[in-house]
């Protein structure tokens, strides 16, 4: 189960503690609140409770008791804390069974809480300020659009220090030519190493979000006409010139009608296809639907039959021709002239719909999603990691250092290092971490670290040397000890990460505890549940009840067609038709058109169970009687064999009774169909077409004093019409139930309910006799009156 899921799951799991009458509220608050504390033994050793030998300390019942107030200034009266530490009690009394029966030691609970101990521990190990920075400086960003060139010289994030060494080397170089006057456009295409290179470096405009970080940052920080800093990305060594700064064009919508033409076609399929293109267009400046052309000649087929529509895009998110040319237009519904793109071949591109930068409280979400998985991520941690190493004393033993890294040879290259487990050099520490307020120390030695590379090392074919390998696995060890001690040390320094884990660890055995003993044995038990049944039978009666109809209703007009409505065994149906079938003279027989019609009948009485058919047979005045019924008789065996039960079919058989047409005789060789119905949300349906507010219309069976219109009226067979302020309310009950007791299957899920609050009752009454309980009325004196 993804994480997601299982917090929300153990949230749910938290609603257990309402059947103890523990809401542990705050966990939001938890979540988000670093506060640094320090140990309390003092208040540790004040107890508000014990059950058996196990106290209850007043500064845990107080975490719990405060996280679960709505009014705090009025929340230390002695009735509130006394009912609560009577269901806290409770609930400790299952926590402390669940011990007992050993649910905590199992691998599953134990693996499922240490998923939750490391979502849990998130918001601690991340530094907020920062990314709370990054996310406003994006959407700034996102505002404006820049276009830059730059030159680029490749080399590998991983590479050898000789390697880095001769590009910087090349990129300074290529930098001091530029700076002393050298064409930036001409030593771009000379000697840039990037895609670029072919345009003079030109990569067009872009905004924020698009590159990565690096890259981003300079070109936002460098004024137009201005040659950057070098920098240093994933791809190697840059520096950029800014060329231009435009305010943001938002993101487009756009259709496209598309002929393909790929950079390979022959010359004959090319002219062809400029052909085609140019005729759509031609066609389009005349006046013709974009849908229609769309859908006849646009070769992109996911997109023809949805008049082209594309997903929207922004600037530097689309192909350069196709987004050059959807930019330049400025009003919804304008169509470009032909262009041509060499990936696909010829589109003509239609503006569906133009955005402008929205808000930031609209675009937040987006923009924090984005931030969390570029390169702006690895910008967050680091910055916290620099942070930890100096909040918590981080050292480093050179010597040991060096010692580790020349144990590496030439199968870390190839995936495959092992180290001696008998070699004196593993209990050597390599780093040091100490946080001096909480006296909290922790050294990583050579065998921690050790472990790690084995864990970590993947073939190398980019490397030469395995002690610069080894030199990077040992940068990351660092990276991952620095966070490592913070995390084991979050339950010491932060009381409200400690009581969370603890809550959700409870949780957990409350949840299963709970199962066992109650909900499950409830459920599964169905001999003990009809015996609680029988043994409180008095408790699970009915009151007298109604069966009744009650309808509100809008006006005087809407109650008379209403009524003459309920004089019918079923109500046609006229929201829902089909089309008539039309013959040739003297035939009967169903051609593919009739058949596919009478599918489309038989679709709609399978989706509409409560719908019954009408066929009426009609023929002209020119053919011979029997073809009407003919008619009938073959379209009722195709929808018999359709699988539509015989019982909901009606025929009827007019003759040449009711013609249409004198002129156009075909009209008249016809069958016609009709839906009915004889369910009231039908009717209701038909009533409301004109206005949804018409009719409301409540049917069923319904207990003495539980519905607020039947109360109004007679409790009686007959019915009543009355004025209920703007509206008729019209009540008809058929039948008057006597009060009896209720069958089993009629009440299970009360009974199942009851039965399981009667279990868990005497499983409480058990275990205060396993555990006795004892107060300490003194500890509850000093807690009254506190704020």
């Amino acid at each position: 189960m993804p994480i997601d899921q299982k917090l929300d799951f153990i949230m749910f799991k938290y609603s257990v503690f309402a059947k103890a009458g523990l809401y542990v509220l705050g966990l939001g608050v938890a979540l988000v609140s670093c506060t640094t504390t320090k140990n309390t033994t003092s208040s540790q050793s004040k107890v508000i409770a014990t059950l058996g030998s196990n106290p209850i300390y007043v500064s845990d019942f107080k975490y719990t008791y405060e996280k679960s107030l709505k009014d705090k200034d009025s929340a230390y009266t002695r009735n509130s804390i006394v009912n609560y530490l009577d269901l806290y009690i409770k609930f400790k009394l299952k926590i402390l069974a669940a011990q007992k029966a050993g649910i905590d030691t199992t691998l599953a609970f134990n693996k499922e809480l240490a998923t939750y101990r490391e979502q849990l521990a998130k918001p601690y190990l991340t530094d907020k300020a920062k990314v709370e920075e990054l996310v406003r400086e994006a959407y700034n960003r996102l505002k404006e659009e820049v276009r830059v060139s730059h030159i680029l010289v490749k080399v590998d994030k991983e590479a050898e220090p000789e390697d880095t060494i001769v590009a910087y080397n090349k990129i300074l170089e290529l930098r001091k030519r530029v700076l002393s006057g050298k064409n930036f456009e001409q030593v771009a295409t000379q000697h840039s190493q990037g895609p670029s290179a072919k345009q003079g470096g030109n990569i067009g405009y872009f905004t924020a979000l698009q590159m990565v970080y690096p890259f981003e940052n300079a070109s936002y920080n460098t004024q137009i006409g201005s040659i950057s800093d070098l920098l240093r990305t994933k791809f190697g060594y840059h520096f950029l010139k800014v060329t231009d700064r435009r305010k943001a064009s938002g993101k487009i919508q756009t259709a496209h009608i598309m002929i393909v033409s790929p950079p390979k076609s022959s010359v004959k399929d090319s002219i062809e296809a400029k052909r085609k293109i140019d005729k759509i267009y031609e066609r389009l400046q005349a006046g013709e639907t974009w849908e229609k052309l769309c859908r006849q000649f646009s070769e992109d087929q996911p997109s023809k039959d949805k008049g082209g529509v594309l997903p929207e895009f922004g600037i530097g998110e689309a192909i350069p021709e196709f987004e050059q040319a959807a930019f330049q237009l400025n009003e919804v519904g304008d169509f470009s002239k032909p262009i041509y793109t060499p990936y696909s071949g010829w589109h003509i591109i239609k503006l569906v719909k133009k955005k402008t930068v929205e808000s930031f409280g609209k675009m937040e979400p987006f923009i924090r999603q984005k931030v969390a998985k570029d390169s702006r991520l690895k910008i967050t941690q680091q910055s916290f990691i620099e942070k930890l190493k100096r909040l918590n004393n981080f050292s480093l033993n050179a010597k040991s250092v060096d010692k580790a890294i020349a144990k590496a040879n030439a199968n870390l290259l190839k995936g495959a290092w092992k180290y001696d487990k008998n070699d004196p050099l593993l209990n050597e520490t390599v780093i040091r971490y100490e946080d001096r307020v909480l006296k909290l120390k922790k050294g990583y030695t050579i065998k921690n670290f050790f472990d790690f590379a084995m864990a970590k090392q993947v073939p190398k074919a980019n490397l030469k040397s395995p002690k610069h390998y080894m030199q990077l696995l040992f940068q990351q060890f660092i990276d991952f000890s620095a966070i490592d001690f913070e995390r084991n040390n979050l339950e010491v320094k932060y009381k409200d990460y400690k009581m969370l884990v603890k809550e959700y660890k409870e949780g957990m055995m409350l949840f299963q505890m709970m199962n066992d003993n109650v909900w499950n044995k409830a459920i599964m038990d169905t001999t003990g549940a009809r015996k609680f049944f029988e043994e409180y039978r008095e408790d699970y009666r009915w009151k007298e009840r109604a069966q009744a109809t009650i309808y509100s209703i809008a006006n005087e007009q809407i109650l008379n067609q209403l009524k003459s409505r309920l004089g019918q065994t079923r109500y046609l149906v006229t929201k829902v038709k089909a089309d008539n079938l039309f013959f040739d003279k003297n035939t009967s027989d169903l051609n593919k058109n009739a058949e596919k019609a009478l599918l489309r009948v038989a679709n709609i009485l399978k989706r509409n169970r409560q719908y019954r058919l009408e066929i009426s047979g009609h023929i002209d005045p020119d053919e011979e009687d029997k073809l009407s019924s003919e008619r009938l008789q073959k379209a009722l065996g195709f929808l018999l064999r359709q699988r539509v039960g015989i019982d909901r079919i009606i025929t009827k058989d007019y003759k040449k009774s009711k013609p249409v047409s004198i002129k156009n005789r075909r009209r008249n060789r016809r069958l016609e169909f009709a839906f009915y119905s004889a369910d009231k949300k039908d009717l209701a349906i038909e009533l409301n077409l004109t206005n949804p507010l018409n009719i409301k219309i409540t049917e069923g069976i319904f207990e003495k004093g539980t519905n607020s219109d039947l109360n109004k009226v007679a409790w009686e067979k007959g019915e009543t019409q009355l004025r209920d302020k703007d509206r008729i309310l019209y009540v008809v009950i058929d039948k008057i139930q006597p009060s009896r007791l209720k069958e089993y299957n009629e009440t299970r899920g009360k009974v199942i309910t009851n039965y399981q609050n009667h279990l868990e009752q005497e499983w409480i009454k058990g275990l205060r006799k396993s555990y006795p309980v004892q107060i300490n009325q003194k500890a509850i004196d000093q807690l009254v009156g506190q704020k």
